[in-house]
Formats: structure tokens, C-alpha cells, sequence
């Protein structure tokens, strides 16, 4: 059996972040019964109890300072905040600081279910890109500016990237995932905040262009993504000066909403040539009340419906998501699906 590989990339991350690090396990119930098995005699700490309590759960031995500082950063994120903070609950994390005569041990030992390997160094890989971007700034690096919706978003981009890349592209666009077509083809996420979308469909295969207006997501999403092979570009609507057509695919998810009444029919009609023949454009929708800290529109599905009809965009559904995802009693989601007609 291999020992640690799952971890190698932890501990990675964890460097990367600046921690200490003096031990690892992927498994330490697994590795205890191992060495056990191995030696004549049981080994004094490695019980059946022992095992049976600690199979299943991966080990990371750090400074206590350092510990307690990974735990109060992973409290603050999405995946990991009710495990961090409620102790034994199924999932929960574990922290053993042992006694000696003069206190509290400077080591101390996080426990945590194997099983969470991957979305932990997907917490540490956000949270390096969101250091690195948090420090960014003074060295004449571009920055968004003014009032109005970019300025939200490029203020709220570090919060917003957590809660984003907590809930998946298939989650979330599961009532349009049948309407794609078979890879490889050209696909436009416009508006692609940090990248979720566009990693994920360039993850399936698609020749992926990824357009977002606010610099500071667009340069979290390349941290975040940066493996992903998508191509980043600046750009917003009506316009979309900085992308060339034809794509098979345009995604807006949750976008639309924010355009004014006079720029939806410009922005649509632009959309439309962007889409090869028998294209697909889909479109996902915030409704309800629009929150009062930045422009957005309450939008029905019909309305959308109707700006693609005038360009040449034959409605294919109108989905009613129901229940927003993040727990948003206020909240609810539409998307939309068009094609441009062949020929």
C-alpha cells in the first residue's frame, strides 16, 4: 500500500501558505494496523480501540500555533466552517494537544476524515490565490474602481469566491447539463466570475473562453484554475469587444440580471452572433427581491425568452430551479435555454 500520496498535495498547499509541518498521515488507523501486523508484539498505543478510532481519518502534525491558525482560517470558509467549529459532529475535526509537565505541548495533531482530502486542498489552494491577490495591490497591479456593480464585486471577491466554489457546476446547472454538445466544441462563460463554470466545462472536454469584467475575479479565477487550460479574458456586455465567435456554447450564469432594460435586447443580439448555427445559449436567473447593495433586476424567464425570439433564438426551456442552493429563503432561479435557428 501506498503511505501519504493523498497528502502530498496538503502538505503542498500548506507550505505554500507559510505553516510548519513535522508529520502526515492519509490514514492512521490503516498505517497503525499496518506496522502492527508487521512486528512480533502489538505495538502499546496501537490497539484494536486505537484503530478502530482513528481508521478512517488522516493526520496533519503541526506547531499548535500554526494549527490554530489553519483552523480559525478553514472556520471562515464554506466546506469546512461546520466542521471546524462543531466538535463531535459526523464529519467534525479533530485537534489533540497533548500535556507535559510544563503545559500544553508546541505540537499539536489535527484529525480529519480522509474522505475530505480533496476539498481541503481545494480550501488551502483558494485561500493561497486569495493571500496572494489580498497582497497584491501596491504593486501596480490593476484594480477595479468606481461605484456600482464591478466595484461590489471586486470589494467582495475573496467572500463571494468562497461561497462560489463551494457548490459545484453540475449542482448547479443540472437542468441544462443534457443540452450541451459532445466535446470537444467552442464554449463562452461570460460573466465567469471565479472560474467555477469555466474550469468545470473545460474539465469536460470544451475549448473553454472565460470573460469577466472585474479584475479582481478574473485574476482569482487563474489562481484558482489555473490547471484548468481555460483561456481568461476581460470583457463585459452589451459589448463583448474582447471575444470572437462562433462558440457552440455562451453561458451567462446569473449575469443577465444585472444588465438595464435598454442594454438586454444589444446583449442579446450580440449573443446571437456569437453562436455557431443550432448553437445553444443558457442563462440562469436571480429572482426575487434584488438586494439593495448592488444594480439587479428581478427578470422573469418570458422576458428573455422574448429578446432571443427577435434575434433569431427558438426557446428550448424555461426551468424553474426552485430553492436557492446557498439557503436564501428570499431567493429563488430561473435558467433559460436558446438555440440559434440553422441556416
Amino acid at each position: 500500500m501506498d503511505i501519504d500520496t493523498e497528502m502530498v498535495p496538503v502538505i503542498r498547499e500548506l507550505w505554500r501558505l507559510g505553516f510548519t509541518t513535522t508529520a502526515c498521515c492519509q490514514d492512521v488507523g490503516e498505517a497503525t494496523a499496518g506496522v502492527r501486523a508487521q512486528r512480533d508484539t502489538p505495538l502499546g498505543y496501537g490497539g484494536d480501540g486505537f484503530i478502530a478510532y482513528h481508521r478512517g481519518y488522516a493526520l496533519v502534525k503541526m506547531p499548535t500555533t500554526d494549527a490554530q491558525r489553519l483552523a480559525t482560517l478553514l472556520a471562515d470558509t464554506e466546506a469546512f466552517g461546520d466542521r471546524i467549529r462543531r466538535p463531535w459532529s459526523v464529519g467534525s475535526w479533530r485537534m489533540n494537544v497533548p500535556l507535559e509537565p510544563e503545559g500544553p505541548s508546541a505540537e499539536a495533531r489535527l484529525h480529519f476524515p480522509r474522505t475530505q482530502i480533496p476539498e481541503l486542498v481545494a480550501a488551502l489552494r483558494w485561500l493561497s490565490a486569495s493571500v496572494v491577490s489580498a497582497g497584491s495591490y501596491g504593486s501596480g497591479m490593476e484594480r477595479t474602481s468606481g461605484a456600482g456593480i464591478q466595484a461590489y464585486y471586486a470589494e467582495s471577491a475573496e467572500q463571494l469566491a468562497r461561497v462560489y466554489e463551494s457548490i459545484s457546476f453540475e449542482s448547479v446547472h443540472e437542468a441544462l447539463l443534457d443540452l450541451l454538445p459532445d466535446a470537444p466544441a467552442r464554449v463562452l462563460d461570460v460573466g465567469a466570475g471565479t472560474g467555477r463554470d469555466a474550469a468545470a466545462l473545460a474539465g469536460r472536454g470544451f475549448s473553454v473562453d472565460a470573460v469577466e469584467p472585474v479584475a479582481e475575479l478574473r485574476r482569482l479565477a487563474a489562481r484558482l484554475h489555473s490547471d484548468a487550460g481555460v483561456t481568461w479574458r476581460e470583457g463585459a456586455l452589451p459589448d463583448l469587444h474582447s471575444v470572437q465567435g462562433p462558440y457552440d456554447v455562451v453561458l451567462l450564469s446569473a449575469v443577465w440580471m444585472h444588465l438595464s432594460p435598454e442594454d438586454r435586447p444589444i446583449a442579446m443580439q450580440r449573443l446571437a452572433g456569437l453562436l455557431v448555427p443550432g448553437g445553444t445559449l443558457l442563462i440562469t436567473l436571480r429572482r426575487g427581491e434584488p438586494p439593495v447593495d448592488r444594480r439587479m433586476f428581478d427578470i422573469p424567464p418570458e422576458e428573455v425568452a422574448g429578446h432571443g425570439a427577435e434575434v433569431g433564438l427558438t426557446l428550448l426551456r424555461i426551468v424553474d430551479e426552485g430553492a436557492d442552493r446557498l439557503g436564501r429563503e428570499a431567493v429563488r432561479w430561473n435558467s433559460v435555454a436558446l438555440r440559434k435557428e440553422q441556416g
